[in-house]
């Protein structure tokens, strides 16, 4: 990344099987620029759904703090062939 910015980045992800077709997961993010007046934090958190192998539906929000707070909520579909 060339920018002339130094940042560095972490994140962490934990998830659970609630039971054979249903997982859950939670998410944290951190961005902190060197220089910069403002840095970055996430929280992520989704609900999953596998009816079969090949698909997976989830339900997921996420709230951001980079200045500005923001919530975004997403409905995720995933196919697998």
């Amino acid at each position: 990344y060339n920018s002339g910015v130094d940042f560095w980045r972490a994140s962490i992800l934990a998830s659970a099987n609630l039971s054979d077709e249903i997982h859950a997961e939670v998410a944290y993010g951190h961005t902190e620029n060197d220089g910069a007046a403002v840095d970055t934090d996430a929280i992520l958190a989704g609900i999953y759904y596998d009816p079969v192998s090949q698909l997976t539906i989830g339900l997921e929000g996420e709230w951001i703090d980079s200045g500005v707070e923001s919530v975004q909520v997403d409905l995720v579909t995933v196919f697998r062939f």
